[in-house]
């Protein structure tokens, strides 16, 4: 077990180390950003700007996400390359800061979003495909209440 920024993960492997490092540094730049896109300190981040936020946030680091589809149910993002280029292949635990980024933002505006991370460029599959739902169900993917995130 080990206690990071206050909150306690229990560790199995370097692997799950690697993983809560990222999920840790994807939750903090989630915070920073939700803070500095809102409209207002006192008011949330509306609905129809969290593409808009989450694609301009990875622009800043070299990814080009694009959005697929949104309704009320969810947003679906896609980008072709890593924005780690060669970095990243093989190293799918990075895309852990893409998944609490995505989720922790989500989430913050609208109460509970998953963040399913369908394809990897870093898994081999030539492309990324997030899918932030926003409705509970029994999907694949991390799960996130406002201003708390679990697996």
């Amino acid at each position: 077990m080990s206690n990071l920024a206050g909150k306690e993960f229990v560790l199995a492997s370097d692997r799950d180390l690697s993983v809560t490092l990222a999920g840790l540094v994807g939750h903090m730049i989630g915070q920073g950003t939700y803070k500095t896109y809102r409209d207002n300190p006192a008011q949330d981040l509306l609905h129809d700007r969290i593409p808009e936020v989450l694609v301009d946030l990875k622009k800043r680091i070299g990814g080009i996400f694009e959005l697929q589809e949104m309704d009320e149910r969810g947003i679906t993002f896609v980008h072709q390359d890593c924005p780690l280029g060669s970095r990243g292949i093989g190293r799918r635990s990075l895309c852990m800061m893409t998944s609490t980024v995505f989720g922790y933002i989500a989430a913050e505006s609208r109460g509970y979003a998953r963040a399913a991370l369908q394809k990897l460029v870093a898994a081999g599959h030539g492309m990324c495909r997030v899918v932030v739902p926003f409705e509970r169900s029994d999907a694949k993917g991390r799960e996130y209440n406002g201003k708390s995130w679990a697996e």
